[in-house]
């Protein structure tokens, strides 16, 4: 049971996100790949929800006049935007797919939680495509898991 938890959790954190939870349970706690998928992929979605809903009030606290984190979230959201601008442009909205289903590092959920905010993408449509770009990557890092097992 502690296993689903440290999985559940892991998937939830920023950077590891499934990415780390998915190679945990399947190598280390040596879980069934297919448990391991749907446990990952519901942690990964569970902070996606939380996030969509609450980064515009993150964004209003941090941006108070007194707060010290002011500077970094305004450098954070510029760079965000300036990085991600063009491929919004590009391919719009279906590039919170794109972005979340390549399993690399700082593309995951939390950065496209934070791209959805910057564009205005509203919650309705950020939502579902960002759970379609986990569930994509969650099949990558799966089928990774699989053909390293075969390499060992």
């Amino acid at each position: 049971m502690k296993e689903i938890f440290w999985i559940f959790l892991l998937s939830m954190l920023p950077i590891s996100e499934l990415r780390g939870a998915i190679p945990l349970g399947y190598f280390h706690y040596h879980l069934p790949l297919f448990k391991v998928f749907l446990i990952s992929i519901s942690g990964n979605i569970f902070i996606t929800l939380i996030l969509l809903l609450i980064l515009n009030k993150i964004s209003q606290f941090l941006e108070k006049e007194k707060n010290p984190f002011k500077n970094f979230w305004k450098a954070l959201l510029g760079y965000y935007y300036q990085k991600h601008q063009k491929t919004i442009e590009i391919l719009g909205e279906l590039a919170l797919v794109v972005f979340v289903a390549f399993p690399l590092p700082f593309t995951g959920a939390w950065s496209a939680a934070l791209i959805a905010f910057i564009f205005n993408i509203p919650f309705k449509k950020a939502f579902p495509l960002i759970s379609l770009g986990i569930i994509l990557a969650g099949l990558i890092v799966s089928f990774l898991c699989l053909q390293s097992q075969k390499l060992i």
